[in-house]
């Protein structure tokens, strides 16, 4: 129910959610469908424009009810398959699928 609550939240919410591993961990399991972009919080500074992209997406996503939130985690990342950083994800049903478009262009990502 917390869970439901905070997704509702986010697509009220103007910005994509930085979440923790836990909170990821939840929100795959008690959500069809849900984007999230795995980056190095570190290495923000050369990738800003994609984040700033997306949070433009991120919008779009809200339309469809999709959550779309962020996690700063290379372990993470790789941990479900995903060799490179930044990337885009989807989950369906838990199962990921790797986002190969340009983070840039807000119509292959949407």
């Amino acid at each position: 129910e917390t869970i439901l609550s905070w997704i509702g939240h986010c697509q009220d919410s103007d910005v994509i959610e930085d979440i923790t591993e836990d909170m990821l961990e939840k929100l795959i399991a008690n959500t069809d469908m849900i984007a999230v972009f795995f980056y190095n919080k570190r290495e923000k500074g050369e990738y800003e424009d994609q984040l700033e992209g997306l949070e433009s997406i991120d919008d779009e996503l809200d339309g469809f009810e999709l959550p779309f939130v962020k996690i700063s985690s290379k372990q993470i990342a790789l941990d479900f398959g995903f060799e490179e950083i930044p990337s885009l994800a989807f989950f369906q049903k838990g199962v990921p699928a790797h986002c190969d478009v340009d983070l840039m262009d807000e119509g292959q990502v949407v």
